[in-house]
């Protein structure tokens, strides 16, 4: 019994993928990435806006 749903789930998921479920995988996929690629920059912005405020400018000497 349960080799009849193994196959038939494969079919079924062949025939979505087919159907073009690919695209539609394939483009939560990147938008999710994108979502995340973003999240990411301005974490790093956030720290380096940080950083830059924390550190003490030079005294010139002369």
């Amino acid at each position: 019994m349960t080799e009849l749903l193994t196959y038939a789930n494969s079919i079924v998921i062949v025939l979505i993928l087919v159907a073009g479920g690919w695209v539609k995988v394939r483009d939560y996929f990147k938008v999710k990435a994108e979502e995340k690629s973003k999240l990411i920059e301005a974490e790093v912005q956030k720290r380096l806006a940080e950083q830059k405020a924390n550190t003490p400018t030079p005294v010139a000497t002369q």
